[in-house]
């Protein structure tokens, strides 16, 4: 295990009559907890493909979805006894698909890890118990035509159910928000928001232009401790919402959280000029904090001009109306051990490099987990790794514009 402890001294300008600066100390620690060498070793294959993730609360074991062709599966890996050097089969691709399994999703909670992924036909939704795959069920019916673009899970534990949603894949497909059950088993599940009424929300946001077809894309969702689903909202043709932030609350109904402009605004540059999307979302947990409770922590891993805005993490507050750094993906990687930055990012890509999915994990503490994939089917495993971000519960609990 990697650390390298990160102070970020963020200048400000107090505004008015009064000019004056100060300097704030986030204090982050950034952990390498295993590149793809412990990938590779897990899986015995020269390439990897890491998809998506989810942690125990107590953060000492953590589930990656490898989506390798042929071996795609899930292991699980011992954070609580460093270095990490190799993995341990949680679920086979037989498991979870009969021989053909995609990466969706994952998430878990207090009694298991739940997944998402595509059997070729359609997406099968798991429970499966930390003690194996032996006791794992199916939640929802996938007998039926109701799961084929199923994507985005999220544990509502207010309601003791699993929030899943449509994705469109830019077309028209329906693309709903359903629950179901924690512990049903082969259940139908029940419909919590609508594409239209989720469109209908983003029709609110100014500029907004009805394209028919794409103005959805799902990219991400959690749930805060009230039942509250945050949805972030993906790359369309409408560049006013893409990344924007919807709430739907327990019982349905949907708002504005957060606009793409006020996060891009929030970040320092002009909403004007560049273009967020598949922003990822966490609701940080109560375990963590009173005052840090169902924050939402954001990876913003793209934006139309890097030069401009570049790649970073931040927090929203629970209500949605303002916004505080964490860093930038340059400022990560600068606190890394040359060596080490140097060959996460010798594939020439930025240091945030996913594929279309970038799961972030918290644990009970607040603790965000991500990977960095080099590429798809990557066989330099240097340029792979799962990370560790801490502190992010301790940074200043204040807006970027302020300081």
């Amino acid at each position: 295990m990697k650390k390298q402890n990160i102070s970020l001294f963020l200048g400000a300008v107090m505004a008015t009559t009064v000019a004056a600066s100060a300097q704030l100390t986030a204090p982050l620690d950034l952990d390498i907890l295993f590149t793809g060498s412990a990938m590779s070793s897990a899986s015995g294959n020269a390439a990897v493909e890491p998809d998506t993730l989810a942690v125990s609360p107590d953060g000492n074991t953590l589930y990656l979805f490898d989506s390798q062709s042929g071996i795609d599966q899930i292991y699980s890996y011992n954070l609580a006894s460093p270095p990490v050097t190799t993995g341990t089969s949680f679920a086979t691709e037989a498991d979870l698909a009969g021989g053909n399994a995609s990466a969706g999703d994952m998430t878990s909670d207090a009694n298991a890890v739940y997944s998402s992924n595509f059997n070729g036909t359609k997406q099968i939704i798991w429970r499966i118990p930390y003690a194996g795959f032996g006791s794992a069920v199916q939640l929802v019916d996938s007998t039926g035509t109701v799961t084929v673009n199923m994507d985005e899970i999220a544990v509502d534990s207010k309601n003791s159910r699993l929030a899943i949603s449509y994705n469109d894949a830019f077309s028209a497909a329906t693309e709903n928000i359903v629950t179901i059950p924690l512990a049903a088993v082969n259940g139908t599940p029940t419909t919590l928001a609508t594409e239209t009424d989720l469109e209908t929300a983003l029709a609110g946001i100014a500029g907004y232009v009805d394209d028919t077809a794409d103005d959805l894309n799902i990219a991400d969702m959690t749930v805060q401790t009230d039942g509250d689903v945050i949805v972030s909202h993906g790359f369309s043709s409408n560049r006013q919402i893409n990344g924007s932030l919807l709430r739907v609350t327990e019982t349905g109904t949907i708002s504005v959280f957060r606009t793409a402009d006020a996060i891009i605004t929030a970040a320092g540059a002009d909403p004007g000029t560049v273009d967020i999307g598949s922003v990822s979302v966490s609701a940080i947990p109560a375990s963590a904090g009173a005052s840090s409770q169902d924050q939402i922590v954001i990876f913003v891993p793209f934006s139309s001009a890097t030069g401009v805005l570049a790649p970073f993490v931040a927090v929203v507050s629970a209500d949605g109306t303002s916004q505080r750094q964490i860093a930038t993906d340059a400022q990560l990687l600068g606190h890394l051990p040359s060596g080490e930055a140097t060959a996460l990012t010798n594939t020439g890509t930025t240091f945030f490099r996913f594929d279309s999915k970038s799961t972030i994990a918290l644990d009970a503490n607040g603790d965000a987990y991500f990977y960095r994939q080099a590429a798809s089917s990557s066989t330099d495993l240097t340029a792979n790794a799962v990370l560790k971000l801490s502190g992010i519960v301790a940074s200043p609990v204040r807006d970027w514009t302020s300081y």
